[in-house]
């Protein structure tokens, strides 16, 4: 199989790459890719053509066009946007999109797919979106060209549109969707009001295997209005191998009979577009479908390399967007070549490629310029376009698929341009609004207002009042980056509201924010009432936030109300305040805990840190308060009723501890062993001997010391601390075998004085000479000998010091001999 494509401008500036196609069959790409020096070769310069812009319908009130910037061709005849060489053959069809915005185009073909394009034209003030769907999958098409005048219609340009989608088309029916369109009802043009945008029609080109001799299937794409003169275009090709060939012409606008289609010199159908592509909607409308797609066998002159194509003078107007020609070429030996060819870059840029791994780079020296990768084999290949800066390359990336034939690869250029769109609400159908943008004004008697802008930025705008009416926002700015814009106007009829305080002293000062859907406003006053002017609105959805002066008066920020068509008074009431106060008792110091008292027309709460109090402003009326702690360990009472009478308060709230059970489980002790010598638990002081495997105690939350203790030549695990914050277990394991003891003994206390050891946690306190801990296994063990009042200790063990505080490793049973002196 012999491929070659070119593949054009995919998207617009606003929108991410869409994949290339993947033919039926590749093969594998080449370890390395060979270049060659970049080339730049001139190509014809693009025609154009002027005319008379005359009205087919009613128009509509829009903002002056301004002159947009450097952009893809402009009164451009078509020119070849994607090329393919190979055994294929191609169908194409068309459907009529006018004031629906939806259709179906139904096609099949027979052999595997190459490739598929789908074309669509657009009117416009400012370049329309170019997303829609396709089988219920998002598109966006590549502006490949413009045109101004438009087919005799209101709008100033005709837009081209070109979106490759290869990956979603389907053989049979194939659904368009949500293509923009200020219509979508399906109404006669002719008596239906022009909104923009302003589709025409939208073709699609399917190219496919066929196993027929080597074609050379071209589409070409561009945007020329013609109003009666008649046009013809170049149309190229590699050398023709037999006199058959196939075209398509694709032109919007088609509406009246007498139309000619133009082949090589010869009228080839004298009546070809009167609009025949079909519509989705049955509405009967005044004359054509305004979209034409009309495939033709035409002949060529066998070796020829080029004919013409065009349509016939007429009194219709028409705008030629596409064409379609499949000619009969000689298989292209290998290796071949991947063409880049630049449009739209003024002369002296500099533009790059990178093909695969290998980057060309080239500077424009006439209306385009071509860089050329030369000994490319078959393969598919990924390609970037480098940055320019101030322009726009579409596509800037994708894949060119090598198979048989070289590749041309079509790189428009282009200056971003975008809308900013304003879109109206609120107003009487058919009223005159205005808005002023970047210092030029329009106006319309429809809900949309576009203006074009030269690129990315910052423009202000300011809407012209309505009487009568609040406008939102009225004025402001708005940033342009990489996309068009919208922005909604909202205006909105106005009424009188008097707002009326009630419950402040005489004469005292008063105010509020008063917060509508259209605007915002503060007022602040000492009379009884202030009015505004205020927007109707449809529910209670506007807010009146009163301003509190006055500690001890209060009225809540919730106050809800809507304007419904007629004058109104809104009551502000304010609400006398009075002191609570709620003293904690039982919580440790520090301990975080929290009231809150919940009445039918006023709530208040407090977060408070023990010991301090919580104060709360409570207005006249009964609460229910509830109180929380943040400590697990204490337990807060449950909810009071508070009645506020005219006075303030006191209220006393205890928190108390929660106790929770601790159970010591003991492994190990055989039964006899158990039954006859038991097991013993000293927590926090208390002390617990059992003959059962359970010993059980009560304390509150907390972090206490434990020591425990099995029968002679048993060790016990489990000694040091344990943290209680709810019922808590704790297992014990007995180990079998020869324990020591670990023994302190004092010299030189005046007889009577406490003293304190701790091993791991454990503390032992006594008024006699030592202490001593037994029952400890093998292993190093934590201790302190606690500081005594006016004495200094020294401690050993043997002859040896040691420190008074540390880790002893317990392999027999020692004794460490602590000496106090008395501090002088």
């Amino acid at each position: 199989m012999v491929v070659s494509a070119a593949v054009a401008g995919l998207v617009t500036a606003r929108s991410a790459s869409l994949p290339s196609p993947s033919p039926a069959t590749t093969a594998p790409p080449p370890a390395s890719l060979p270049s060659s020096p970049a080339v730049s070769t001139p190509s014809p310069a693009a025609s154009s053509a002027a005319g008379t812009s005359a009205s087919c319908g009613a128009g509509s009130s829009v903002a002056s066009p301004r002159p947009l910037v450097d952009s893809p061709a402009y009164n451009s005849y078509v020119t070849p946007y994607v090329t393919f060489t190979g055994p294929f053959s191609y169908v194409a069809g068309g459907a009529a999109l006018r004031d629906q915005g939806y259709g179906t185009i139904d096609l099949t073909w027979s052999g595997p797919l190459v490739g598929a394009y789908l074309v669509w034209e657009s009117m416009d003030d400012g370049v329309p979106p170019a997303s829609a769907d396709l089988n219920g999958v998002a598109i966006t098409g590549s502006w490949v060209a413009y045109a101004s005048p438009s087919p005799c219609w209101s709008p100033e340009y005709i837009y081209t549109f070109v979106a490759d989608v290869s990956s979603w088309v389907v053989n049979g029916a194939n659904q368009l969707t949500n293509f923009a369109s200020g219509i979508t009802n399906g109404s006669n043009p002719w008596s239906s009001p022009q909104i923009y945008p302003m589709l025409e029609g939208a073709s699609l080109v399917v190219v496919y295997e066929s196993g027929a001799p080597v074609h050379q299937i071209t589409l070409y794409a561009g945007a020329l209005t013609e109003e009666g003169s008649g046009i013809t275009a170049p149309l190229d090709f590699g050398p023709a191998t037999s006199t058959s060939a196939e075209t398509t012409y694709v032109f919007a606008d088609g509406q009246l009979p007498g139309n000619g289609a133009i082949w090589n010199g010869v009228v080839i159908d004298a009546n070809a577009f009167p609009g025949t592509d079909p519509k989705a909607t049955p509405t009967p409308w005044s004359e054509g479908n305004l979209s034409d797609t009309r495939t033709f066998a035409v002949s060529v002159p066998l070796g020829a390399t080029s004919v013409t194509a065009g349509i016939t003078p007429s009194g219709d107007c028409l705008t030629w967007a596409a064409q379609v020609v499949s000619v009969q070429v000689a298989p292209a030996p290998p290796p071949y070549t991947v063409g880049f060819t630049e449009k739209g870059l003024p002369t002296g840029t500099t533009w790059s490629v990178t093909l695969d791994s290998s980057t060309l780079s080239t500077k424009v020296s006439g209306p385009n310029s071509t860089v050329n990768f030369t000994q490319v084999a078959n393969g598919s290949y990924p390609y970037s376009i480098g940055a320019v800066a101030g322009y726009v390359a579409e596509p800037s990336s994708g894949t060119a698929v090598v198979a048989g034939g070289n590749v041309s690869i079509l790189v428009p250029f282009h200056e971003p341009g975008y809308n900013v769109t304003f879109n109206e609400s609120g107003l009487p159908k058919g009223s005159s609004w205005s808005v002023v943008f970047d210092g030029v004004e329009g106006s319309s008697t429809q809900r949309n207002l576009t203006f074009p802008v030269g690129g990315n930025g910052t423009y202000v705008f300011s809407v012209t009042p309505v009487p009568g009416y609040a406008t939102e926002p009225p004025s402001g700015s708005v940033y342009v980056e990489g996309a068009s814009v919208e922005i909604d106007i909202v205006f909105a009829e106005q009424f009188q509201v008097t707002f009326e305080e009630k419950g402040l002293p005489a004469g005292s000062t008063w105010g509020a924010d008063v917060y509508s859907y259209v605007s915002s406003t503060e007022n602040v006053t000492s009379a009884a009432t202030f009015s505004l002017e205020l927007p109707n609105a449809s529910a209670g959805s506007d807010l009146l936030c009163p301003l509190n002066f006055y500690a001890t008066y209060y009225s809540p920020c919730d106050l809800y109300f809507g304007v419904f068509g007629a004058p109104e008074t809104i009551v502000v009431p304010y609400l006398e305040e009075f002191t609570l106060t709620v003293v904690e008792r039982g919580l440790p110091a520090g301990a975080y805990w929290y009231v809150e008292c919940e009445g039918e027309i006023y709530s208040a709460a407090a977060f408070v840190t023990a010991p301090a109090d919580g104060v709360m402003s409570l207005v006249n009326e009964s609460y229910t308060c509830y109180f929380y702690s943040y400590n697990g360990d204490y337990a807060a009472p449950p909810p009071v009723t508070v009645d506020v009478a005219g006075v303030g308060g006191t209220l006393y709230v205890v928190f108390t501890a929660v106790d929770f059970t601790v159970v010591f489980t003991e492994t190990g002790l055989p039964a006899h062993v158990l039954a006859k010598h038991g097991w013993t638990v000293v927590l926090n002081g208390t002390t617990e001997h059992s003959t059962l495997s359970s010993i059980q105690f009560t304390v509150p939350g907390g972090t206490y010391p434990v020591l425990i203790t099995g029968p002679s030549g048993y060790a016990a695990s489990g000694s040091g601390t344990v943290s209680v914050s709810g019922p808590t277990s704790v297992t014990v394991t007995m180990t079998k075998g020869k324990t020591f003891a670990l023994h302190f003994a004092e010299t030189k206390l005046p007889k009577g004085t406490l003293w304190c050891v701790e091993v791991d946690g454990d503390p032992l306190c006594t008024t006699k000479s030592s202490l001593k801990y037994t029952g400890l296994a093998a292993g190093p063990y934590a201790y302190a000998i606690l500081p005594v009042a006016g004495e200094t200790a020294t401690a050993k063990v043997g002859k040896t010091s040691v420190p008074l505080s540390g880790s002893l490793a317990v392999v027999k049973s020692t004794k460490v001999a602590v000496k106090f002196t008395r501090s002088n």
